[in-house]
């Protein structure tokens, strides 16, 4: 079901992220980079490079319609099965507030550098220990009071 705050989604993605490194690092010459930025900006060449990697297989071409995406979900997985669209690539700039970048960036910022991402500038917004307690306090309620319920009456709904 996910994250519901941003502290703990950065957290989250730096845990998947470190697979990947640990990966690259075990076997660097079964291991390329792709950033979902290059991807929408030049999908031929970095699918060139996935390509290149496995060998260069012969593809069928692949049509994906989003038809796998279950029904009471569909709304949050609109995107899926669509063409790559590069204005997204920003999209979360003009969508998430100070508070959200600073609470990502405080557990992901360094691996955001390593990975060529410019931070952004919150003003001042600070991470404080009351902050981060009512951020935890929230996660909790979301994950073990709210979202299994919307699970429920979702499925059952569908």
């Amino acid at each position: 079901m996910g994250e519901n705050t941003f502290l703990h989604s950065s957290r989250a993605w730096l845990n998947k992220i470190l697979y990947g490194f640990i990966t690259q690092t075990l076997f660097p010459e079964k291991t390329i980079l792709v950033k979902y930025e290059d991807l929408l900006r030049d999908s031929e060449k970095e699918i060139a490079k996935i390509l290149t990697l496995l060998g260069n297989p012969e593809l069928e071409e692949v049509t994906l319609k989003g038809d796998f995406v279950p029904e009471f979900s569909k709304k949050q997985h609109s995107l899926v099965g669509k063409t790559p669209d590069i204005s997204r690539a920003n999209a979360w700039q003009s969508k998430l507030t100070n508070q959200e970048i600073a609470d990502f960036q405080y557990y992901a910022a360094h691996t955001l550098e390593v990975l060529g991402y410019e931070l952004m500038d919150t003003e001042n917004t600070k991470v404080t220990k009351g902050h981060m307690i009512k951020q935890f306090l929230k996660e909790m309620w979301f994950k073990k009071v709210v979202n299994p319920r919307q699970y429920k009456l979702k499925r059952k709904l569908h």
